[in-house]
Order: C-alpha cells, then structure tokens, then sequence
C-alpha cells in the first residue's frame, strides 16, 4: 500500500497496477501479468482491431451506474457489481462513489477536495489539476469504447488483505469488450477509468491524489505504448507523483544499490530506482517533456531510452547515461531532491582486500576501501564492465574520474592525497544478465626500492642493478636506476614516460600507448598480479640499443625479474628519455610483451612487423626508415637478419592492416594465431572471414603491387596505403632489370625466396611477349603485369607459370578504346613464395609483336581463362579453354575472398567454352560495383582472373 504508516510493497505491474500486501506478492503479480499477456493475446488473434463504440450519454450528478471491481479481501481477487452514483462532473473527469460508502466513509468534503486537486491545482502548480498535469506531460488519455474523452475515477472500498490496504489501481481489462475481458475470467467496464479507494485509507489525503496521478499515467501510457517494459512504465508512473507534488519516499534503494533497473521484483526499492532514473533523466536531458517522448516511443526499455536520446540530439550512449547516474545517487547530485546517504556494497577496514560477487544486470555496487595510501584496485569478470572513481572531499563535495570503461579485466591506481576523505570504486554493469567479477585493493608504496636483474652487453652476462620507483600510474610503474637519478634522469622525465604510457601520444592526445597497444593487439600477461607494466630505466651500455623486453622475466629461471618489464635507456640515440627514439622503442617492445603472452614463439618477421606497426599506430616511425628496403626489395620478408627487414616487415603488417581488416581485428587474430610466420597469416585471414582465394600468398602479392604504384585512384585504392609515401618521389622502388630495345634475349636472374624483382619495359611501340623460364621442381614463382599509361597504371594482370617450366606471355600495350596510344611503360613483377632461404633462378625472353585477338589479357599455354568485356556492365563474358576433357568449375569471388556465385560446374571436354556473368550471386541478389575474381578449378589447375564491375 502506498500508506506513509505502513511498510510496504508496491505493486505495479504491466498495465494493471494497485498496491498490495508484502505477504502476497506472488498472487498479485501473476493477476497483473495476466492481464498484460491476456491484452497481447486479443492484440494477436485481431480480436482488437474494431472496439466498440457506446455512443454513451454523458453523465450528469446523481446518475448511477454499477462498476465491475475488484474484491481485494481475497487472493487472488473476485470481480464484484457495485452500484455507484455520480457525485461530481468536472471539465476532465467523473467522480463515481458506491452507493455502500456513502456518507459513510466518503462525503461530499470528500468529492470536493479531491475534484479540486484533479481538476484545478496540484500541490506543485496552481494552474492545472492532477488530470491535465498528466495529460500535458505524458499525452493524451485513450477513448476506446465510450465516445468519451472524460475519465471515470470510481471509489469504493478496497478493503485489505492480512492487514494491510489498497490505494488504488488501473485494469487493462476495461480496454477490452466485457465478452472479451470474460473470454479469462474478468470483467470490464468499457470504459477508461481509475480505481481509488475510500476505506479503510482517507480518500482525499494528498498521497491518494499523488497515487491517482501515478495510476492515470499507466492508463495514459497503456494508450501510446501498450507492451511498454514495466520498469519504464513504473519509472514514469513514478514520476507524476513527483509532478503532483507528493513523490513516495527516497528509501530501500539506497540500502540495496545492486537492484537491476530493468528487472521488476515488485519490491519498493524498484519504484525508487526507477523514480530516480527518470527524475535524472529529466534533470540532465531537456526538462520533464522527455516523460511524454518515453511514453510515445514505440521501442522499448532501454532501447526506447536510447532512441529518446538520439532524437532529442543527445548522442550519449545509454549505458554512459546509465553510469553516470550511480554517480549522482551516491553524491547527491540533483537539483529538485535531496538524496539519503547511499549504502556501500563492500568496505574494507584494511588493505589489502580481495572480495568475488556479483553485480547485477543494469545495477553497480559500490566498493569503499579505508587507506590514507593510494589504492590500486585490480578486477576481472566474465562480462564487460565499467568502474568510476568516486572520491568524497574533506571539504564535503565529491570529485569522479572514469577509471575503466567496457572491460573485463583491469586495474586502477588511484592517488590519494590529504584533501579526501574517502574513495569508493563504482562498479557498473551495463549488461542484460548478471555479471560475477572479482577485485583486489592493495596500498601503493611509493618510492619502492629494489634490485634488478639486467644484461650487460659488454661483458655478456648479468648484473644487478638497485632502482626506484620514480613514477607510477594506472597501468604502469617506473623504476629509475639510482646510480642515473638526477643525472641523466630527473622526475619530469619519470612523469613524461608515465604519461606517455598511460595518457597521451603523438597519434592521439587522448590514448596512452596502453590503450592504443592494447586495442590493437591484446592485454599483457600480469605475473605478479599487480596488473600493471614495469617501465626500469637504466644505463644499457651499448649504444645501438634503445630499449628490449627480455621473455625471461616472465618464466621462473635464473635472472628472470618476475615481472612484466620494459627495458629502456637512459639515453637512446643520444637524445635523452624526452624523445621519440624512447617512446617509439617503448610501443615497439610493449607489442613484444603482449605477443609473448598470447603466442610466444612466433616467428621473429611477425613479431617485429608488428612492434613496428605498433610504433605507428602510435605516431613514433620514420618515412625515411623504409628507404633501407626501398634500394633493394629483393629481400626474403620471412627470413630475419635485420637492417631492411624492419621496414619490409613493417610494410607488409600495414598494408594487412590496411586491406584486410573486414572484422577490425585482424591484427588481434594474427597475434592470438598458434600457427606462426605465413600459416599463421592465413589463420588470422579465416578467422577474419576470408576464404580462398585470398590467403598469405594473394596479399603478399597485391602489396608488391601496392609497393609499386601506392594510388588510391586505382582499383578503389587497393594497391595502396592511406598515408604512407611508398612509391612517391624519393620513395621509390629499385628496378632489378629496365629495358627499352627489344628484343631481349635470355635474361637469367634469381629471386630470393618471398622476394621480388621489379622489370621495367618502356619504349613500347607494340605489343609485348614475353617467355619466361623457371624450374618447376623447386619453385612456386608468380608472374604480374602493371600496365601504366603517362605513369598511371590502368591494370594488374596476374597468373601462375605453367608447369612445364615453359611459359608464354602477351601483354596488350594498346590503351583500351584507343588502339593508336601505346602504354609508357609494363611493370613485370616476379615472386616466389617457396619456404626456405634460398634464391630461386628464372629467366625470360622478350619481345615486341603484334596481337591479333583478345590482346587485353595475358596468354598462357594449357587452360585459360579469360573475360570481356572488362570493366563490365551489366554482363561479362567468360571464355575458358580446356587442354583435355576434365571436371571445371567456374566461380565468382569477391575482394574479401567471399563466394558470390558459381556459374559452372561440370565435365567440360577439350576446347573454348564460354558463359556469361549478369552481376549477380547466388541468391539473384544485383551486386554491388567494385573489383572481383573469376575463379577456374580444375583437377590440376586453378586459374584467377580479376573483373571490375561498374554501374
């Protein structure tokens, strides 16, 4: 009951809500669910589609009429007829007392002190009465059967049940047909109407007003939004007590915090928490008008909420919402209430402390620790949460600061100096279901001393060195060797480094090297548990070296430190700690770190391709870095001796990164891949969601291409890079051969294994053949063509040597649609992408001739594949040849290695076939512009031609 004497539990649920006993929730909440599900199921079969329309004649004082109700004395509730006389006629409302109570427990001072507060002030607003209140603020009430706009509101005695009494409540039942409403055992009124109560509780108290206001916005709410989630429902019901001017009272909640906003338990904490969502939504997002856009709105819960937001242009997530309300609860940060002291989920007298719970879905728990020191707090969970510092001053104000958001694992080092009071950790979880976690609380020490285990690469062993910890922040300590402190080292550059890792970066202000690491390739190992990375800055002596992280540190062997631990010197490059030789070596080997602990023998090109990648995603690497494999690209990606290989490996982890990124994690995929080196690419690819034939080998391939020409113009940019200036100006490949007189006679080179030559032929005034030899017994070469025209290229021809060692090639020189201008240049790109280390030999021949057909497209002996017109629209034909009867199957792919459609499967006999291609894959879907693959399989071959599609 909704009585300030009693204790109680309100009842509220779905569109049927009244107040009942604490004793008996479970009959209660079964009947009013019932008459939710009863509404959905008329709503279903289309039972609904047509009410009835009374056409009733409006009543005047002293009509009677006789109400189907509720009798509450028993659970669960019977319906009873009680005759009833009309006892007040107002601009927006009928009053209707039993003929039983009259003047009896309800009278005429009754009906005209509550007629006053319904139709003409409010204890908040002398303008307009409960009813229009309502009406302005959540919208208008429904006429369904009656023909009118008034509202009934009915009083009669509710009675009470084991003591305790009844303030009111509104029946979905009566927005049914009574045939209807009896189809499940009820009955309706036909009509739009509230239940009040005049015995055994005083009908015209305020409370009972403020309880009418919250019933009328159920039936207000029912009308706009009929299947709305009881907890929005109630929250807004909620709050036209608080419009009225009588709100129930702030209490259960602030005892009980974990209590799911969006679960209802028909306890009275939940009608507080729900009031005060809304009361906050109100007050930080647009006034009380957002009430009416959450009645409105169709969608529901907190997806409703959200849409609300958006629309009133608010671009906040919900769950941001959400958390910084906890926040204000446990503050007090309101405007229009005041707030009683929030309960704490956890305290812990003494650190350190450690604790495993629950937090329930869409709820926080509040954690206080009581220390002077500063507090590392250390979580992990089996879903995602967030966690925000709350401190509470000496002064008596509060300070926040977002410590995680939107992780299962974490940890927070929290400073905390003389001017608090206290600190509680808010542990928030924006989550549909429940959420266990558990937590550490241990005192930071500041100004920790200890010894270390370093390398000397003098004398090639190791020594021990003492270091302090000069710099500590959420994510990591920094230690600086003594003997260096004030030195070469003061604590600006301790801060500097801190806040390099933990804050701010050449790339973005905002993220730390942490955050960007840890994005890009997963979360460190934490061995000794305190959940950050050790930075230790010391005197390495040997000048070529920045920094390392050592694997041992992480294993229990001698010398291991027994820790995640960076190695940085004290003056990388002569240019001191302040430099980006430290903060880029300082991103390289944190990659290092993090990979170990995910695959820790991966092959060294992966490892260090990637902590380079690492350096730029972080804003710290050099363009003039690559020139060292510019100058001789000819260099084995998967063999590492060093110098060229850093920028090699690189350039091949950005372009992956670039190109091949369809799920946003392949670098993560590559990273996490047991399998190492090149297997360990086409494991992250399918885990990605590429399928063949895009593999290691076809992007090791299109990034010799990219290399090469670098346009985004060109092939919608896949040949390219977003920023990196590979292929301009200085930055340009070497040739390995140029020639501009034909013919060219018995070439012999060799290609190192995943390497490439470069072959550049000008001078063209025909058509180009070329034959090209290789030993098929230990080779795995691969042939491409970049046609240019005035330097641009206008197209990549690909193919596989034959078999037989032997293989003929022409390439078109003639622009397409214009016979008579001529390409300045054909590009010949040779690979090999065999295992092992050593060269491979191949040699060519060529020469200038005249193509008499089909001069677009590389020629080969055996099968071919072929198509024209290219680019297409809306058709392309596509010819093949078969060497010898045999099975063929013919299908498309798209640029991520997707299957569109197979446009042949069958025994093909000896000979040219051709089908054609309308655009469209298997289910007869159009598809969209852009580049694709013919791809042809047969028992001993498998031929791939690109097509570009353009609408």
């Amino acid at each position: 009951m909704k009585k300030f004497l009693l204790f109680s539990i309100i009842l509220l649920l779905s569109s049927l809500t009244l107040l009942a006993v604490p004793n008996h929730p479970s009959v209660i909440k079964e009947l009013l669910e019932n008459g939710k599900r009863d509404y959905q199921d008329l709503i279903q079969q289309g039972e609904l589609d047509s009410p009835s329309r009374l056409e009733r004649v409006p009543y005047q004082v002293g009509d009677t009429q006789s109400f189907w109700k509720w009798n509450l004395s028993v659970m669960p509730p019977t319906n009873v007829l009680a005759p009833a006389t009309c006892r007040a006629v107002g601009d927006h409302c009928y009053l209707f007392v039993a003929d039983s109570e009259w003047n009896v427990h309800m009278d005429q001072t009754d009906v005209d002190s509550i007629m006053t507060y319904l139709e003409e002030k409010t204890l908040r607003d002398t303008v307009y009465g409960a009813i229009e209140m309502d009406t302005l603020h959540f919208g208008q009430i429904p006429d369904v059967h009656d023909n009118d706009p008034k509202l009934i509101v009915f009083y009669s005695a509710l009675q009470n049940f084991n003591g305790s009494s009844f303030d009111g409540y509104f029946s979905v039942y009566n927005q049914m047909t009574d045939a209807q409403a009896q189809m499940y055992n009820q009955r309706s009124n036909e009509c739009e109407m509230i239940y009040m109560t005049c015995h055994p509780l005083d009908p015209s108290a305020h409370i009972r007003i403020s309880v009418l206001s919250h019933e009328l916005q159920h039936l207000i709410h029912w009308g706009a939004d009929n299947d709305e989630e009881t907890w929005v429902d109630e929250g807004v019901a909620e709050y036209a007590m608080h419009l009225f001017g009588m709100p129930d009272p702030i209490t259960d909640f602030n005892h009980t915090p974990d209590n799911s906003l969006t679960s209802w338990d028909q306890h009275f904490s939940d009608y507080v928490q729900t009031y005060l969502f809304m009361e906050y939504l109100a007050e930080n997002f647009g006034g009380p008008s957002i009430m009416h856009d959450i009645v409105q709105e169709q969608q529901n819960s907190i997806t409703g909420i959200q849409q609300v937001l958006i629309d009133r242009g608010y671009m906040i997530p919900v769950q941001a919402v959400f958390s910084n309300w906890t926040v204000a609860n446990f503050t007090n940060d309101y405007q229009e209430i005041d707030l009683p002291e929030f309960d704490c989920s956890y305290v812990h007298n003494s650190l350190p402390g450690s604790n495993s719970s629950t937090v329930e879905a869409w709820s926080c728990n509040y954690i206080k620790p009581v220390s002077d020191s500063d507090i590392l707090f250390t979580f992990t969970a089996n879903q995602n949460l967030d966690i925000v510092i709350i401190k509470k001053m000496l002064d008596g104000t509060y300070a926040t600061e977002q410590g995680i958001i939107n992780s299962q694992t974490g940890s927070i080092l929290v400073a905390n100096p003389d001017s608090v009071d206290f600190i509680v950790f808010d542990v928030v979880n924006t989550n549909d279901s429940q959420v266990s976690y558990s937590y550490t609380l241990a005192e930071e020490i500041a100004d920790e001393q200890r010894n270390f285990n370093v390398y000397s690469y003098q004398s090639n062993n190791y020594t021990q060195i003492s270091a302090t910890k000069r710099a500590s922040g959420m994510h990591c300590n920094v230690f600086v060797e003594d003997n260096i402190w004030l030195n070469s080292v003061d604590q600006t550059d301790a801060d500097l480094l801190r806040r390099v890792f933990e804050d701010s970066t050449s790339a973005d202000p905002q993220a730390g090297i942490y955050d960007i690491d840890t994005a890009l390739f997963g979360v460190p190992s934490d061995i000794d548990a305190n959940g950050k990375v050790n930075i230790l800055v010391y005197d390495i002596d040997n000048t070529e070296i920045n920094g390392y992280f050592s694997p041992m540190d992480l294993m229990d062997t001698p010398n291991s430190n027994h820790m995640e631990l960076l190695y940085i010197d004290d003056n990388p490059h002569q240019s001191g700690v302040n430099s980006s030789y430290c903060f880029s070596t300082l991103t390289h080997e944190f990659q290092h770190l993090i990979h170990h602990n995910h695959d820790n023998d991966e092959e060294t090109w992966v490892n260090e391709g990637l902590s380079a990648l690492a350096q730029d995603v972080s804003g710290w690497i050099s363009t003039g870095w690559m020139m060292a494999y510019l100058i001789d690209p000819d260099n084995n990606l998967t063999q590492w001796d060093a110098g060229a290989d850093y920028p090699q490996t690189f350039m091949f982890m950005r372009y992956l990164y670039e190109h091949y990124n369809q799920d946003g994690r392949i670098i993560e995929h590559l990273v996490n891949a047991q399998d190492n080196g090149i297997d360990g690419v086409n494991s992250a690819l399918t885990a990605s969601g590429y399928q063949q034939p895009v593999s290691a080998v076809e992007v090791y391939n299109s990034w010799l291409i990219a290399n090469y020409v670098n346009d985004a113009d060109f092939e919608n940019g896949r040949y390219s890079y977003e920023t990196y200036p590979v292929a301009s100006s200085m930055y340009r490949l070497s040739h390995t051969g140029e020639y501009n007189t034909y013919p060219v006679n018995n070439y012999s080179g060799t290609v190192k294994n995943w390497g490439v030559d470069y072959i550049e032929f000008t001078n063209l005034d025909n058509d180009l053949k070329v034959m090209f030899f290789d030993t098929p017994a230990s080779s795995d070469h691969h042939i491409q063509f970049i046609r240019f025209e005035n330097d641009t290229p206008i197209e990549v021809l690909y193919f596989e040597p034959d078999d037989s060692g032997i293989t003929e090639i022409e390439v078109s020189s003639h622009i397409p649609g214009n016979d008579s201008t001529m390409c300045n240049k054909i590009v010949m790109v040779i690979s090999e992408t065999s295992d092992g280390t050593d060269d491979t030999a191949y040699s060519f021949s060529a020469e200038l001739i005249a193509l008499s057909v089909d001069n677009d497209v590389p020629k080969k002996t055996k099968n071919r594949l072929k198509a024209y017109p290219n680019p297409f629209n809306p058709e392309v034909n596509i010819s093949f040849s078969m060497e010898k009867d045999g099975h063929a199957q013919i299908e498309i792919y798209n640029l991520k290695g997707q299957h569109v459609k197979t446009l042949y499967s069958d025994n093909a006999v000896k000979g040219n076939h051709e089908i054609q291609w309308n655009g469209k894959d298997d289910n007869n879907n159009s598809v969209s512009s852009g580049v694709y693959f013919v791809r042809m399989k047969t028992v001993d071959t498998t031929l791939n031609h690109k097509i570009t599609l353009l609408k």
